[in-house]
C-alpha cells in the first residue's frame, strides 16, 4: 500500500456529504461522453445533481463509484434502485427519511425490509444481478463488492425485523452517540457553507438545524422523537467498523443542498429553520426525478467498487495496460482479497472504462496525501484537453493544497505533466468567502489538467514532452521531496493524521517521474540512495532505509548490492533459515501470527487510529517496515514450508482468529544473526500514540514480538500468502529505467534547477531544421524572431518558416534566449518559467480555448446550463451581491484595480464587477439592460450586450449574467443602424484596444460554456482561430450559435427581428484562486482564529466596500468604526448586514 497502515477500530462513518452538490460534468463539452470516476464517492448527491444540471442533452454518463466503506455503496444502491422503480410521488418523502434520518417510523422500516428482500433476491450472483432490471444501469465491478453489498442489505433486513428489545437497544446506542456529539458543543458552519455569500443571514437557523438534528435524529423542526413511534435507522447502524453508531459529528443533511437559492429571494434570512429543510427536500425531489429520467432513457450507468481508492486506481491502470482483469492488487489495506474485475464488463467485449475524463477524489487528499492521489490517478486520466482530476482539501489552517505537495509546484507540475488550473490562471469561478467564517477548516477544491494541451490553442497537434535533468540535480530534488514527505515522522508534535506517505509512496513517485524523463536512471538512483542512506535528519530515516530499498526492488526501480546478492557478507552469513529454499531470494516475506488476546487489549482501549508497522530487530540493529499486509485469519499448516497460505476468518473482527501480518524484508537481514533476531508488530511512535498506549504496551509500543526462530508465530516464504504473482503488477506497470531517448513525436526539454535543486530556473529546447527550403533560408542569414504565442509555447519564425517550441509549464517568453546554428541547422531556445504575478505564462494567455477536432474546449471556466439556473427577478433583493463581489478582489487588486500591469485579469474583473452592479441596479439605480462597448479613440460602438437577466449559479455559489452578444461589424451595423439609439438608459463602456482584445477572447468562451447547440461542419472555427479575430471591427464568434436560445422579453420585443444576429453568453465573476487570498478585506466579518492582524490591513483600500466604486465623487468613511469607506449612504445601507459584526467589534475594541 502506498500509505501507512492505520488501526481501523476507531473510524467515523460518513453516510451523508456536508458540502453542497457539484456538477460532475461542468468541465466537459456538451457532446462529450462522460466517463467519471468517483474515489471516496460518498453519498449520491453529486450524481443526482449532475443528472439535473448536465449541459449535454444527449450525453451518456458512466460513473464508477469507489468507496472504502461498503456501507456507503449499500445505502446508495438502496436509493438508486428505489428511484428507478417509479412511483416517486409517494416514495420520495419516505426515501428522504430513510436516507437522512437517524430515527424512522414504521412505514420507513417496512420499506427497508421489503426492498432489502428484493435486493438480496436479485443479487444471489453477479450474473443474476446484471441480468435484473437494476443491472442495466447498476453494474458491480467485483465479486467482493457484491458480497459486501449483500452483507449490508442482510444486516439492514435483520435489524428492521429485530425484536422490540433489540430495536430499543439499538435506539439507546444511537441516543448515547448523539449525546456524546452534543456534549462537544460544536459550532457548525456547514449550513453557512451551503448558503455561500448569503451566510450571514442563516447563521442562527443553521446552528438550530444542527442542534435539532443531533438531539432528535430527524431533519427540521416539525418532527420529534416520541417513545414507541420511531426506531433507529438500520442504514446508519453499520459501517466499516461494524454495528453501532459511528456517524461523524459533522453530519447535517441540509448542508448538502444549495441553500443560497431560497435565501436569495429572502436575503434577510429564513423565517425559520423549517424553511431550509423544506427547500432541501424539494431540491432533493427535483434531482431524484432527473435521475429517474436518465435511468428510464438509458443515459446513465453506475458502477460500484468497494475498496481502497488508491488500490482501485492502480488496478484500473494495470487492466488498461495488460487487459487482464485479475490485477493482483489488494482490495483494501486490511485483508487478503485481491481486485478481480468482472470479465463481462472488463474485457475486449465489455464497455467499462479504464480511463476517465473526470476523476473526483472528494477530500481523500486529507487522508491519503495529495501526491499519492496524483500519482495513482494520472495514469487513468484520459489524454484530452477537457480531462480533469478534482481534489478537495479541508485545511486546518490558512495554507493551500499546494503547500502539501512536498516540493515546488512548477517542478512537480512539469514532472507529472499536470497543473492546477486555478493556480496558473490566478482566478477561480466559485465563491469561497463563506470558508472564512469557519474556525478551523477551509475547504479548497482544485482542478488538475494536462498542461500539454494549453498550447493546442496555437498548435492543434498535441506535443508530448520528455524532460532531461542533470542526474545529480534531479537526485537532490527528489531527495528534498523525500525529506518533506516524511518530515512529519520526525516532528516532536507529530500528528498521525498528517503522516500519509510510506516508502512505497515515494517509489510510485519515482515511477511517475521516470515516465516523463529521459535519464540514465542508474546514475540518478545511485546518488539518491547515497543521500537517503546518509541522511540523519529524519528521526526514522535510518530505521526505514531497508524498507526504502525493498520498495525500490519491488517496483522494479533499483536493487542495491545487498538485495542483489543476499550472501554478500560471505563467511558471516548464516543461511540456516533458507535450507529448504532452492536459492536465497532477494526479498523474503515474513508472516507474523499475532495471538488474538494481544489484539483484544488494544480493542478495549478505543483510542484513535495509530499507525501500525513491523520491526526486525537484533543486537545493534532495528529496521522498520511500513508496507505490511494484515488479515484476520490463521496459517494453513498443511502447506509446504516455503509456501504459506492464510485462511481468512469470514467473521472478521467479530471472530476469534489471530491477526496474521505479512511484509517483505531484504533476505540478507535474516542471515546476520537469526538466532538473536526478533520480529514485532508495533505502533509508530507519535506523542498521542505514546500517551495513549505506552501504559499498556511499554515505551516501544510493541503489540506482539517473537523470535525469528519461533515456528508457531513466525514464518518465512519467497511468496506473499495468497498473492504469488504480486510482483507481476509492478513489472507490467513499470517504465524502462534507462531510456535511450524520446520517441519521434516527443520534444526533449532540458531542465535546469536553481543552485539548491529545489525549483526550476529555465527550460532549454533544441529543434533540428529538416526542411530543405528552411535550411537554405537559415544558412542565407534570414532574420529569426521569437514570439510567445501561448502560455507554454513560442513561435520561432524566419522568412516563411515557423517552428513551434512547446514547454511543460507556463514560460516567460520575453526573457527567451535564442541560439541559431546556421551551419548545423538547429535552433535552440532557453526560457525561464513564469508564475503568479510574473510576465508571460497566463498573464499572456489568461483564457485558453482549445480545439480538439471540431469541438472547442474551454480550459478554465466551467460549463453551465443557464435555463435551469434560478432567475433573480427582484432588484430590491440584490443588495447581497455587493458582499459577493467584495470577495472577487484580493487586497492587492483592490488597491491596483484596473492597473494595466496586472494584465487581462484585473481588467476583466473590474469590467464584470461593474456590469453586474449596473445590471442589478446597485446601489439605488435603475437596472441596466443594454451595454455598449466603444473603442475609445474612434468612439465607435463595436459590440452590444443585452442582459436578459441575472441567474444564480448554486454549484459555484455565485451569479451569472445571462446575456445576448452582438459584434457590430460593418455589415451588421448597416442592418440595425436605426435600432442602435433606441434603447433607453444605455450603459456605455469605453475600452482601449487592450480591453477590446480581452473581450474578443472571452466572448467565445462565454458562448461555449452555455451552448445547447452544436457546431456545424461549416463552423468558422474549424479553419480559423478562436477567437476568429481580435480586431474590434470583426466578429470573434462563429455563426453556429447565432439566434439559438435568443428571445427578447416583451419590453424589448421589437428586437426579436434581429435575434438571429445575437449569440447567447453566460458571464460570471472571477474570484481569487485560493480562499486565503481574500483575507484582509476591510469590512469582512470574521470568526475565531480569523480575527488576527493578518486580516487587518494597515490602510483601507481606496474603493467602496460595497460596490468597489471610487466614490461619487469621493469616498465617505463609516462614522462608527472609521475603517470602512463607501460611495454613498445607499452603499453603506446595502452593506450593513455584512459589516455590522466587524463594525461593532472595532468600536468595542476602541
Amino acid at each position: 500500500m502506498s500509505r501507512p497502515l492505520l488501526w481501523p477500530r476507531k473510524v467515523f462513518f460518513y453516510p451523508i456529504g456536508n458540502t453542497p452538490a457539484v456538477c460532475l460534468t461542468d468541465t466537459l463539452p456538451p457532446e462529450q461522453r462522460a466517463d467519471i470516476l468517483l474515489l471516496g464517492c460518498g453519498d449520491p448527491r453529486n450524481v443526482l445533481y449532475t443528472t439535473f444540471c448536465d449541459l449535454g442533452a444527449d450525453r451518456q454518463i458512466d460513473v464508477t463509484c469507489c468507496d472504502v466503506d461498503p456501507a456507503i455503496l449499500a445505502r446508495n444502491v438502496f436509493v438508486y434502485t428505489l428511484l428507478s422503480d417509479g412511483n416517486l410521488n409517494s416514495l420520495l418523502p419516505t426515501i428522504w427519511d430513510v436516507f437522512y434520518h437517524f430515527y424512522i417510523d414504521d412505514k420507513s422500516l417496512a420499506l427497508i425490509s421489503s426492498h432489502c428482500k428484493r435486493l438480496l433476491d436479485l443479487s444471489s450472483t453477479l450474473d443474476r444481478w446484471h441480468g435484473s432490471k437494476y443491472g442495466g444501469f447498476l453494474r458491480i465491478c467485483t465479486h467482493h463488492t457484491l458480497m459486501e453489498l449483500q452483507r449490508h442489505w442482510r444486516e439492514y433486513l435483520e435489524t428492521a425485523n429485530a425484536s422490540p428489545a433489540e430495536k430499543k437497544g439499538l435506539s439507546d446506542l444511537f441516543a448515547a452517540g448523539m449525546k456524546e456529539v452534543r456534549a462537544r458543543k460544536l459550532f457548525c458552519g456547514l449550513t453557512l457553507r451551503a448558503a455561500g455569500p448569503l451566510w450571514p443571514t442563516v447563521e442562527a437557523a443553521g446552528q438550530n438545524l444542527y442542534q435539532h438534528f443531533w438531539t432528535n435524529g430527524v431533519t427540521g423542526t416539525k418532527a420529534t422523537v416520541s417513545s414507541g413511534q420511531l426506531y433507529a435507522n438500520p442504514l446508519f447502524a453499520y459501517s466499516l467498523v461494524g454495528k453501532g453508531f459511528h456517524t461523524h459529528y459533522g453530519t447535517e443533511p441540509v448542508s448538502s443542498f444549495h441553500l443560497m437559492i431560497p435565501l436569495a429571494s429572502n436575503p434577510t434570512g429564513p423565517t425559520n429553520s423549517q424553511d431550509l429543510v423544506d427547500f432541501a427536500k424539494s431540491e432533493f425531489s427535483t434531482w431524484c426525478r432527473a435521475f429517474a429520467n436518465h435511468v428510464k432513457n438509458r443515459k446513465i450507468t453506475i458502477r460500484l467498487f468497494a475498496g481502497d481508492a488508491l488500490s482501485f486506481a492502480h488496478a484500473l491502470h494495470y487492466y488498461s495496460k495488460t487487459g487482464d482483469p485479475e490485477t493482483h492488487v489488494y482490495t483494501s489495506s486490511w485483508g487478503n482479497s485481491l481486485i478481480k474485475l468482472h470479465r463481462e464488463d472488463y474485457s475486449d467485449t465489455g464497455n467499462a472504462p479504464s480511463g476517465f475524463n473526470v476523476i473526483d477524489t472528494s477530500n481523500l487528499s486529507d487522508h491519503l496525501g495529495i501526491l499519492n492521489l496524483l500519482i495513482s490517478c494520472l495514469p487513468i486520466l484520459q489524454a484530452s484537453a477537457f480531462a480533469t482530476l478534482q481534489t478537495n482539501t479541508l485545511h486546518p489552517n490558512l495554507n493551500t493544497s499546494l503547500d502539501r505537495l512536498c516540493g515546488d509546484f512548477a517542478a512537480l507540475s512539469s514532472l507529472l505533466g499536470v497543473t492546477s488550473k486555478t493556480h496558473v490562471s490566478e482566478f477561480a469561478t466559485h465563491f469561497s468567502g463563506s470558508e472564512l467564517i469557519t474556525e478551523s477548516q477551509l475547504h479548497e477544491r482544485m482542478s488538475w489538467k494536462w498542461t500539454e494541451f494549453i498550447s493546442s490553442t496555437v498548435n492543434p497537434t498535441r506535443c508530448n514532452v520528455t524532460l532531461e535533468f542533470d542526474a545529480k540535480q534531479l537526485a537532490i530534488f527528489l531527495f528534498n521531496i523525500y525529506q518533506q514527505m516524511f518530515a512529519e515522522e520526525s516532528k516532536p508534535g507529530a500528528d498521525v493524521v498528517k503522516i500519509v506517505y510510506s516508502r512505497a509512496s515515494f517509489s510510485f513517485l519515482l515511477l511517475a517521474v521516470m515516465t516523463r524523463t529521459r535519464q540514465i536512471w542508474s546514475d540518478v538512483l545511485s546518488h539518491l540512495i547515497l543521500l537517503i542512506g546518509s541522511n540523519r535528519k529524519l528521526l526514522f530515516g535510518v530505521y526505514k532505509y531497508q524498507d526504502f530499498c525493498c520498495q525500490l526492488h519491488i517496483h522494479n526501480l533499483h536493487s542495491v548490492e545487498s538485495i542483489r546478492d543476499p550472501a554478500f557478507l560471505g563467511s558471516q552469513t548464516d543461511l540456516s533459515l533458507f535450507k529448504n529454499h532452492p536459492t536465497i531470494p532477494p526479498l523474503t516475506c515474513i508472516v507474523l501470527r499475532v495471538p488474538r488476546e494481544k489484539i483484544s487489549v488494544i480493542e478495549k482501549m478505543h483510542t484513535g487510529t495509530p499507525i501500525l508497522h513491523c520491526q526486525v530487530f537484533g543486537p545493534g540493529f532495528l529496521d522498520m517496515f511500513s508496507s505490511i499486509r494484515p488479515t484476520l485469519g490463521d496459517i494453513d499448516a498443511t502447506r509446504a514450508d516455503t509456501v504459506i497460505a492464510v485462511n481468512d476468518d469470514p467473521q472478521g473482527w467479530s471472530g476469534t482468529s489471530p491477526l496474521v501480518v505479512s511484509f517483505w524484508v531484504p533476505s540478507w537481514i535474516l542471515t546476520v544473526d537469526p538466532s538473536h533476531t526478533g520480529i514485532a508488530l508495533s505502533f509508530q511512535p507519535t506523542p498521542d500514540t505514546v500517551y495513549s498506549f505506552s501504559p499498556k504496551l511499554g515505551d516501544e509500543l510493541c503489540i506482539f514480538a517473537a523470535s525469528l526462530q519461533d515456528r508457531e508465530h513466525v514464518f518465512i516464504s519467497s511468496q506473499r500468502p495468497g498473492n504469488e504473482r504480486e510482483f507481476k503488477f509492478h513489472k507490467k506497470t513499470s517504465p524502462s529505467k534507462d531510456a535511450t531517448g524520446p520517441s519521434l513525436s516527443t520534444a526533449l526539454v532540458q531542465v535546469a534547477l536553481d543552485p539548491a535543486a529545489q525549483k526550476i530556473s529555465r527550460f532549454t529546447l533544441r529543434k533540428d531544421v529538416t526542411d530543405d527550403a528552411a535550411r537554405r533560408s537559415l544558412s542565407g542569414r534570414a532574420a529569426v524572431t521569437t514570439t510567445q504565442i501561448s502560455s507554454c509555447a513560442l513561435r520561432v519564425a524566419f522568412k516563411n518558416h515557423n517552428m513551434i517550441f512547446t514547454f511543460p509549464f507556463p514560460i516567460d517568453g520575453s526573457k527567451a534566449i535564442t541560439r541559431i546554428a546556421r551551419s548545423s541547422f538547429y535552433i535552440e531556445v532557453e526560457v525561464p518559467i513564469s508564475g503568479p504575478r510574473r510576465s508571460g505564462g497566463f498573464m499572456f494567455q489568461r483564457f485558453p480555448i482549445i480545439k480538439e477536432g471540431i469541438t472547442p474546449t474551454i480550459w478554465n471556466i466551467p460549463y453551465v446550463k443557464l435555463d435551469l439556473m434560478p432567475r433573480l427577478e427582484d432588484p430590491q433583493k440584490l443588495e447581497w451581491l455587493a458582499f459577493l463581489m467584495q470577495h472577487a478582489f484580493t487586497m492587492e487588486e483592490r488597491v491596483t484595480l484596473g492597473d494595466r500591469k496586472r494584465g487581462a485579469l484585473s481588467t476583466i474583473k473590474k469590467a464584470i464587477s461593474g456590469m453586474l452592479f449596473h445590471a442589478a441596479g446597485i446601489p439605488d439605480q435603475p437596472p441596466k439592460k443594454w451595454f455598449y462597448f466603444t473603442e475609445a479613440k474612434s468612439a465607435r460602438v463595436y459590440a452590444i450586450l443585452f442582459v436578459d437577466g441575472l441567474r444564480l449559479d448554486p454549484a459555484s455559489q455565485t451569479v451569472v449574467i445571462d446575456a445576448f452578444a452582438l459584434s457590430l461589424t460593418y455589415a451588421v451595423t448597416r442592418k440595425i443602424r436605426a435600432k442602435l439609439e433606441d434603447p433607453e438608459d444605455i450603459m456605455r463602456t469605453n475600452t482601449d484596444l487592450f480591453e477590446a482584445d480581452v473581450w474578443s477572447h472571452l466572448l467565445p468562451i462565454f458562448a461555449e460554456r452555455c451552448r445547447t447547440w452544436k457546431h456545424t461542419a461549416k463552423c468558422e472555427y474549424i479553419s480559423g482561430n478562436i477567437p476568429l479575430s481580435t480586431d474590434p471591427e470583426d466578429d470573434p464568434l462563429c455563426s453556429c450559435g447565432r439566434g439559438k436560445g435568443v428571445s427578447f422579453s416583451d419590453e424589448w420585443n421589437e428586437w426579436n427581428e434581429f435575434a438571429s444576429l445575437f449569440t447567447r453568453i453566460a458571464i460570471s465573476p472571477l474570484f481569487p484562486p485560493h480562499t486565503v487570498d481574500i483575507l484582509g478585506h476591510a469590512g469582512h466579518p470574521t470568526r475565531g482564529k480569523m480575527t488576527g492582524s493578518r486580516n487587518s490591513p494597515s490602510a483601507p483600500p481606496a474603493c467602496c466596500a460595497a460596490c468597489n466604486g471610487s466614490g461619487k465623487p469621493g469616498l465617505l468613511t463609516c462614522s462608527a468604526c472609521k475603517k470602512i469607506k463607501y460611495c454613498s449612504a445607499a452603499c453603506q445601507k446595502s452593506h450593513w448586514a455584512m459589516h455590522k459584526a466587524r463594525c461593532k467589534t472595532s468600536v468595542k475594541g476602541a
